[in-house]
């Protein structure tokens, strides 16, 4: 029979840990400490009814009280997800959860000096371009003796022989370059300036001809080829290497000239006019 008080009164409520579960009272462990109602006691007469809470809280998952409600230290508000720190996302953590290491860039290291033989060779190339030719002979000479097997090295000498008039020296370095280096279209076209130079015309044009096929936009091959082939009066053949010449070398007045000078061979007096005016123009004389 339920005591005074009504029923549902007579059991007290378990109340509610930090966490959230519920605690049952396990059987033969006795009541909590500081004692209770009685299962089926009644309540002290003149005591308000209690279940043991301070008003009705809904304990939600974790023990959290519902947002706005009673039961924590002031109203909490919604749960959200957590912004970080300055409201940017923080980079993903690891493959194995670890927090991600903060990546800095490292600076790219400076390019590996040039070789000491590396460092003649340009310095004989700009002496060459400056005109001293025998400066830049024994620029090329030091290159190749501490590489002698750069075929640049000994092409450039060759180059720089030829210039100066030593054409044995010069045939004797190329040759070298030809068989480190033998499809070098550069080799090709200093092996023709050299025969041209010697006043060997049908080599020249072979070797040029050679340097063409294997860099077809060299417009300086082209141009001396159609020199070489002008020279030994195959007018036909040297103006079409001519015309090419001056689409890759439009700027050149050198190639206007010799294109005005087939022309005119060819009987076309007007558009050799043109080619002559043309020269003029770009700074020919």
């Amino acid at each position: 029979m339920p005591g005074k008080g009504g029923a549902g009164r007579g059991r007290k409520r378990p109340s509610a840990p930090p966490g959230g579960e519920v605690q049952e009272r396990l059987p033969g462990l006795g009541e909590p400490e500081g004692g209770g109602e009685e299962e089926g006691g009644e309540a002290p007469e003149g005591a308000a009814p209690s279940d043991g809470f301070e008003g009705e809280v809904e304990v939600r998952e974790g023990g959290c009280p519902a947002a706005g409600e009673a039961g924590g230290e002031g109203d909490l508000p919604a749960w959200e997800e957590p912004v970080p720190c300055g409201g940017k996302d923080l980079p993903a953590p690891g493959p194995g959860g670890e927090p991600p290491e903060a990546e800095e860039a490292a600076p790219e290291p400076p390019p590996p000096p040039d070789p000491p033989s590396r460092v003649f060779l340009q310095r004989g190339i700009r002496l060459e371009q400056a005109g001293d030719h025998e400066g830049a002979v024994g620029c090329f000479r030091e290159a190749l003796a501490l590489d002698p097997d750069c075929p640049d090295s000994w092409t450039a000498l060759g180059g720089a022989l030829t210039a100066v008039g030593r054409f044995a020296e010069a045939e004797e370095a190329l040759r070298h370059a030809l068989r480190l280096k033998p499809e070098d279209p550069s080799v090709r076209f200093r092996l023709g300036i050299l025969s041209y130079r010697r006043g060997l015309y049908g080599q020249a044009s072979e070797e040029l001809g050679r340097a063409c096929r294997l860099a077809p936009e060299d417009g300086w091959a082209h141009f001396y080829r159609a020199e070489a082939l002008n020279r030994l009066d195959r007018v036909e053949e040297a103006l079409e290497a001519a015309w090419k010449a001056v689409e890759l070398l439009p700027s050149h007045p050198r190639a206007h000239y010799l294109l005005g000078i087939l022309l005119d061979k060819q009987n076309l007096p007007q558009e050799a006019a043109r080619c002559y005016r043309r020269a003029r123009d770009l700074g020919g004389s």
